[in-house]
């Protein structure tokens, strides 16, 4: 019987390096796998939750650019029916508007021009006209409505010299053709743009057609009034009518407003009083009266008039005021218009009275200003 072969002695075990560098590399091999895994579900899990939240728009402020003519000063003119800005070293340098001239010019720093007006018939055609025998260089808008634009590089001649060069903008409004001159210049500045860009016609108030005329039969002077009201003159008694006199003693007429035009309010009264000031014989003295703030001068009908302001009060009583003065006819005239107040009513239940506000003081005062705007003086 043969011996069974004894076992290989030569066989060796399977390295236990290997076994763990496999294990290793399984091991990593899940982990990537897992952390891949992972980040896809994470995204999905993002998409999601994006999808269900609903964007907050984002607040987009806008920040406008500054306004050049910030401090610049306004220039208003209700004679000749527009207003304007101009830049602080520039000043008023004269007034006109009588009937050979209707004009405001304005000098100061790098600027010089002028806003002139003349009468034109029915029939005038704008694209027709030369300014100072020019042609139109341009057409352009001036305050919303067509203008020309007229350039003389070489000034105006006339025989053997020439004046500045210039640049006019022309206009039609109404009755009247409109002239914004702008001397020295070939081409219009930054500043000067700024100052078209600013330019306005104010809306001349139309009189009503039932308003009656007041026509002193001693001095000659003429105003029209709402038909609902009543003049005083000057040998009617209408000091007492308000415990603050809404015109003054010596006042040839008034003008009475009753505080019935705003019942429930503290207004008490108001009143348009023209006087005549005898004593004063030069236009000088008439313009130089005693009273607390000077606002210049504005132009009435051709008549050149000087502006003050004035307040007072008494026994729990305001007035407020505006003075206008001129000299016509060796005669110094003087017109009032005063607004009368009563801030301590104690005679009214608590709560019946209300404070006079600004709307209702804006509606009076244009009242007013459409009364002085038919004030005309007698011809000479």
């Amino acid at each position: 019987m043969e011996n069974p072969l004894p076992p290989d002695s030569t066989q060796k075990p399977f390295p236990l390096n290997r076994i763990l560098t496999i294990i290793t590399i399984v091991s990593l091999a899940l982990t990537v796998f897992f952390i891949y895994q992972n980040q896809q579900l994470q995204k999905k899990l993002d998409q999601i939750i994006q999808a269900q939240i609903t964007p907050i728009p984002t607040l987009q402020v806008l920040i406008p650019p500054a306004d050049p003519t910030a401090n610049w000063k306004t220039y208003k003119n209700s004679s000749l029916g527009f207003e304007l800005k101009y830049p602080p070293s520039v000043q008023i340098d004269k007034e006109m508007d009588d009937q050979y001239n209707r004009a405001a010019l304005f000098k100061g720093g790098n600027l010089s021009f002028e806003v002139e007006l003349r009468k034109i018939p029915e029939d005038f055609i704008l694209d027709n006209y030369f300014f100072m025998d020019s042609p139109i260089k341009q057409k352009t808008i001036l305050a919303g409505i067509p203008a020309n634009v007229y350039e003389m590089p070489n000034g105006y001649c006339d025989g053997p010299s020439c004046s500045d060069p210039y640049i006019a903008i022309v206009a039609k409004k109404d009755s009247d053709l409109y002239a914004i001159i702008f001397y020295g210049d070939t081409q219009l500045s930054d500043d000067e743009n700024q100052v078209l860009s600013t330019f306005k016609f104010m809306e001349t108030p139309t009189i009503p057609s039932d308003w009656k005329t007041y026509t002193s039969a001693k001095y000659g002077y003429k105003f029209r009034y709402p038909s609902g009201l009543r003049v005083y003159g000057e040998t009617e008694s209408f000091v007492n009518l308000t415990y603050i006199p809404v015109c003054d003693p010596l006042v040839k007429s008034c003008l009475f407003i009753p505080s019935d035009m705003f019942k429930g309010t503290n207004f008490k009264g108001a009143g348009f009083g023209v006087s005549l000031l005898p004593s004063i014989t030069s236009e000088k003295s008439c313009f130089t009266q005693q009273f607390k703030n000077d606002l210049g001068e504005k132009y009435i009908n051709g008549y050149k008039f000087h502006l003050y302001a004035d307040s007072g009060a008494a026994a729990g009583n305001q007035r407020s005021e505006l003075v206008y003065l001129t000299f016509a006819n060796r005669q110094c005239y003087q017109i009032i218009r005063r607004i009368t107040t009563n801030s301590s009513d104690i005679n009214a239940p608590s709560g019946t009275v209300n404070t006079f506000i600004e709307k209702e003081v804006e509606s009076l005062e244009n009242l007013l200003n459409q009364v002085l705007s038919t004030f005309i003086l007698p011809p000479l």
